[in-house]
């Protein structure tokens, strides 16, 4: 009998490449890969060379020489080759180099016998059993083959009743170079129904990511670990491995099917939809399929499945994976095709490339399953019988306890370690015959039962994982009926170039990744256990947000998302097999893990060409690098261990280390998660690009989040736009805190006084800081005279004050005012300029005022009502001004004793409240003081300001004397803002306006009126006459300016309280402050349904401060004051 080529491990063959079989002419097929790209090959073994189409050298783009030999058919007849081409083949991790030869004419590619054996695609047998094909069920049942199906049941996810919702507000970020791909998937899912947009307000909202599959291509991974938290599971049984194993014994063909992207054929209950809603860049989207990553996804597959198959001979499935035999093939074919009968009704599909029909041998449920039996996978165990003996004590005291570990398993190992034992203990190391001798019984011993258990899908399972710098090692344990981990299977494999290069959390991240997939059969649709030494990765791979995780570790907890899991931390020297596992002697890597690696990578790759777009900058960033010696120790660090003891580390490195765990390399840059990590020498540069534009500071930090960072990056960004001299121009004002709640001695103690405008008429309003009395006077004029005048007549009714507050107007500050005020023996305060709210209670009383005039008909009825009204002290300001109630037209007034020191309690205890609210509100804050010399940007409500020179400090608490041009002004602190003198910022001074300096004039025959807000000399206090805004008063210029000025003025820098010499300290803000910001606010409606239209006073014709006439302006007050 002729040789016969059949399979070699098919199995592995349709895994990564596409073989296909067509029944009517008995051909072989192959799917390979050719100079990197994919090509379909007929496998033809009496062929002695490879063929080519023209038109498949076309799509290749092969360089053809001219052909060094002809070629011949079958019948003798010439064929017509046009060329030759060195090309290389690929077969999963097989590949071999050949001479193609191009055919012009054909149109099949074909495959010759020294390929084929290079490729290891067929192998030799010396006998032939019977085998035939029944059916194609390719053919006869290619709708089977063919879309998305959808399965008969519903699945709904069911919450626990103390569930709280989860939400993200945006989306998670998709590197540029990725997001054709990433939209071109949500539009893949969009047809084939299994996402739909959303468009509607929803309680649940997750973040998505993506990830590379083996074959270069994206998948799209929602991030739902918040809402497993809240699932509730139905727990359905899974059936036991043995059970199902059992049922095998008399197999001798089997075929296996594979479900087609199972979940997604399965609905998903409109109600639970809008749980499983994401967040993309092109809008919302929810699952209409049952998503991958839900906890209770998996045992709800397994029962549905179950169910389509119940009854059926010769059928079993874990999860999508379906295994039919038969003990003939007769049987085995009948069965093949009632299962996909069954398989067509229930409208599933199959997925082509991954279904086996016909074979002899599988891999099923960890175990192999052939005519010959049923025995364990040898990759089990390949492991620990590709460990080579220990090189030092270290190495042979780490494998003693594993030894020891497993000791509990095995009598005999205790036995057969002796003589390793001994090597351990002795001074020297001497490895022996009679260590090679036990440690291949060891290995031996270890491989087997009873220490190697049989999977128990009813046990609870751990999977223990290590990192060293070469290797991978890997242990899934198993809890046994004694409460002891026993291993089920052993995994280890070395470190590609690229992950030797890795921190050490992307290793320990990367080992509990590599060994979740490697032992991925056991473990989907399953809770176990993790154990690491690496206690980060608790955080990192448990709750921590994916956004915030380095790139790498990002990448493997994606990987990581279709398993629960819980992670705990167990110490390196307990986690004795996996520690051993991971020593250099491991076996080497597959080429799936070079692809795993590769496809990390590239997701570093275009995360990092999305902050670093710029080649040129990436080449300023290695430059300053290689310059640095804290960068190059840094990487060096990363990439190998940092030092135990850091005490002898720089400041910069010790910030460093406390955040190791989020460092990483990639190429010569340095990467903080997904940020850039920038050398000292750029980073002024840096900071200079983040505020660009002049953002704010959270948004410079925002910007900075995106891109770059470096210890204490956020606080530097913050510190940087602080003391940008352009935003400082326009920054807004910040409140300052109250001052502490006091009261006057008295009644009548302390009085504010205000001159208001009200349509179209002066009044004179003065407000008792006690009692909180009104008396209004109506004025003629704003001269000095005018006001002293109504003044009096108050003074002479209810007696003089102690002390009169009032803004800066020029009725106030004049020399007959100042002469009124040493007669009448009262004391004058003036608030801040441009700072009215240092007068509060008067600017709230004028807003009172108003309101009482636009509600009612009668204002002297209402002032009789307000004073007679009871404040939340619970007493009328008539009754604390004259100790008793007054009369009104109510009635008769009530009785009462008036109890000050009750009062003053009560009123002080609330004004306390109010401080601690209001600052608490506002979050005011105290301001630097300011010392002389500073530079300093000088700002008023109404200005866009100028520069100024701080000279000296007022007597007037936050009140400064600045020069600003050629005039001294006194202003509130909170309208100084410090500049910083050596930035360059005279290009932001286009277009701002100066202040308006000019002091109020006194059109009365009362003498020189003085504004204490500003001095204006008539020659510059400096020699040169300059208006340099950068030039400095010294003391005797200072003092020579002011005696012209101001008169009577002596040391005002040694006795500031001589610049009035009346006054008395000004208080900073009260709490009344706050309506001076909404003057409108006033007391209750005393009058309701009174019309303002019938009010008594009528508008007139007034005189202005400058002496001319003006029209009447409705509700407007003048800033007289200002």
């Amino acid at each position: 009998m002729d040789d016969w080529y059949g399979f070699d491990d098919f199995d592995k063959c349709v895994r990564v490449r596409e073989v296909t079989t067509d029944f009517d002419l008995y051909e072989f097929r192959a799917h390979l890969g050719v100079n990197g790209k994919e090509l379909d090959f007929t496998l033809d073994t009496g062929s002695q060379v490879t063929i080519i189409t023209e038109q498949s050298s076309r799509d290749l783009k092969l360089d053809l020489v001219k052909p060094s030999k002809y070629l011949v058919g079958a019948d003798g007849t010439q064929l017509n080759v046009i060329g030759e081409s060195e090309v290389e083949l690929s077969n999963k991790n097989k590949s071999v180099d050949c001479l193609a030869s191009i055919m012009r004419g054909s149109r099949r590619n074909l495959l010759g016998i020294v390929e084929i054996h290079g490729l290891h695609l067929l192998h030799v047998v010396n006998s032939l059993a019977c085998c035939f094909f029944v059916f194609d069920p390719f053919t006869e049942f290619a709708e089977l083959f063919q879309g998305l199906g959808t399965m008969p049941d519903i699945f709904s996810i069911a919450l626990k009743p103390d569930t709280k919702p989860y939400k993200i507000f945006s989306p998670r970020p998709i590197p540029i170079g990725l997001r054709d791909q990433a939209k071109q998937e949500i539009n893949k899912m969009l047809e084939l129904d299994v996402i739909r947009p959303v468009d509607v307000p929803t309680e649940w909202c997750f973040g998505l990511t993506i990830a590379f599959k083996a074959d270069g291509k994206i998948r799209m991974c929602v991030d739902l670990t918040m809402l497993n938290r809240g699932v509730q599971r139905e727990l359905y049984p899974l059936p036991r491995v043995s059970d199902m194993l059992s049922q095998l014994s008399t197999g001798q063909l089997f075929t296996k099917l594979d479900a087609n992207s199972g979940f997604w054929q399965i609905i998903l209950e409109e109600e639970s939809q809008l749980l499983t809603t994401f967040l993309t860049p092109w809008g919302r989207f929810c699952y209409n399929r049952m998503p991958f990553g839900i906890s209770s996804a998996p045992e709800f597959f397994q029962k549905s499945m179950e169910k389509i198959l119940h009854g059926l001979e010769g059928v079993i499935c874990m999860m999508d994976d379906i295994l039919i035999f038969g003990k003939n093939s007769k049987e085995h074919w009948k069965r093949v095709r009632l299962a996909l009968e069954r398989i067509r009704d229930s409208g599933m599909t199959l997925k082509k490339e991954k279904c086996q029909f016909g074979m002899t041998e599988v891999k099923f449920l960890g175990h192999l399953v052939s005519v010959q039996g049923i025995k364990p996978d040898p990759d089990k165990v390949t492991a620990i019988m590709a460990l080579t003996p220990p090189t030092c004590k270290r190495e042979a005291r780490s494998l003693m306890g594993m030894v020891n570990y497993l000791n509990k398993f095995s009598k005999k190992l205790a036995e057969i370690s002796g003589p390793i034992y001994a090597v351990t203990g002795a001074s020297d190391f001497v490895w022996g015959p009679d260590q090679d001798a036990a440690f291949l019984l060891i290995k031996h011993e270890i491989s087997k039962a009873p220490v190697l258990c049989a999977f128990n899908v009813h046990c609870k399972h751990r999977v223990s994982a290590d990192s060293s710098r070469q290797a991978l090692g890997a242990v899934l344990l198993q809890l046994n009926a004694d409460d002891e981990w026993q291993p089920v299977e052993f995994a280890s494999r070395k470190l590609t170039d690229a992950e030797t290069r890795y921190a050490m959390i992307e290793l320990e991240a990367l080992g509990i990744t590599w060994a979740c997939e490697k032992f991925d059969f056991y473990l989907v649709g399953r809770v176990f256990e993790v154990e690491t030494d690496h206690k980060p990765l608790i955080t990192l791979l448990g709750e921590k947000d994916l956004s915030l995780l380095p790139l790498r570790v990002q990448r493997f907890k994606m990987r990581l998302m279709r398993y629960q899991f819980q992670i705990f931390h167990t110490p390196g020297r307990c986690m004795y097999i996996a520690d051993y596992l991971s020593r250099p002697s491991a076996n080497g890597f597959l080429d799936s893990d070079f692809v795993e690696c590769r496809s990390v990578e590239r997701f570093v790759a275009a995360c990092v060409n999305e902050i670093l777009p710029d080649s040129t900058q990436e080449e300023e960033i290695i430059r300053a690098i290689s310059k640095d010696s804290d960068c190059l120790d840094l990487i060096t660090y990363i990439q190998s261990e940092w030092p135990e003891d850091i005490s002898s580390l720089s400041s910069e490195m010790k910030r460093l280390f406390k955040v190791r765990d989020h460092l990483t390399t990639y190429g010569d840059v340095v990467l903080y998660n997904r940020r850039l990590f920038i050398p000292k020498s750029l980073r002024s540069k840096y900071l200079e690009l983040c505020h660009d534009g002049h953002q704010g500071s959270v948004k410079c930090q925002r910007r900075a989040r995106q891109v770059f960072w470096w210890p204490g990056c956020s606080s530097d960004i913050e510190e940087f736009v602080n003391k940008c001299n352009t935003c400082i121009k326009f920054r807004k004002y910040k409140h300052q805190p109250l001052s502490e709640p006091t009261l006057p001695s008295g009644p009548w103690v302390e009085l504010g006084s205000d001159i208001l405008d009200f349509k179209g008429q002066l009044y004179l309003l003065i407000v008792d800081y006690y009692t909180r009395w009104i008396d209004v006077r109506r004025l003629y004029s704003l001269s000095s005279s005018e006001v002293i005048k109504e003044l009096s007549s108050i003074f002479s009714v209810f007696g003089v004050p102690k002390v009169l507050r009032s803004d800066n107007a020029g009725c106030y500050t004049s020399n007959i005012f100042k002469d009124f005020a040493v007669t009448w023996g009262f004391h004058q305060t003036f608030s801040s300029p441009r700072y009215p709210q240092s007068n509060g209670m008067a600017e709230k009383a004028v807003g009172t005022f108003k309101s009482l005039c636009y509600k009612s008909k009668d204002i002297h009825a209402a002032l009789l009502a307000y004073r007679a009204a009871p404040m939340a002290e619970g007493f009328s300001p008539g009754e604390l001004m004259f100790g008793r109630a007054l009369r009104t037209p109510l009635g008769e007034p009530r009785s009462i004793y008036v109890d000050y020191e009750e009062f003053e309690r009560i009123a002080v205890s609330l004004k306390e409240r109010q401080f601690q609210k209001w600052n608490k509100k506002h979050n005011a804050k105290y301001l630097p003081e300011l010392t002389k010399g500073q530079l300093v940007w000088v700002k008023a409500p109404t200005d866009v300001g100028q520069k100024g020179i701080v000279q000296m400090k007022d007597k007037h608490p936050q009140s400064y004397w600045v020069l600003v041009g050629d005039s001294l002004v006194r202003r509130n602190r909170k309208h100084l803002f410090v500049l910083q003198p050596d930035q360059d910022d005279s290009d932001s001074e286009d277009g701002i306006l100066p202040l308006q300096l000019d002091s109020w004039e006194d059109n009365g025959n009362d003498g020189n009126a003085f504004d204490g807000s500003l001095l204006t000399p008539s020659v510059a206090p400096n020699a040169n006459n300059s208006s340099d805004l950068h030039a400095d008063l010294d003391n005797q210029a200072l003092q020579e300016f002011l005696d012209v000025n101001v008169p009577n003025i002596v040391d005002l820098e040694n006795n500031p309280s001589a610049l009035h010499t009346n006054d008395q300290a000004t208080p900073s803000p009260s709490i009344d402050d706050e309506f001076a910001e909404n003057p409108n606010e006033g007391i209750e409606e005393l009058n309701e349904g009174a019309s303002s239209n019938n009010f008594e006073l009528q508008d007139q014709e007034t005189v202005s401060k400058y002496g001319r006439k003006r029209k009447p302006k409705r509700d407007k007050m003048y800033e007289y004051y200002e």
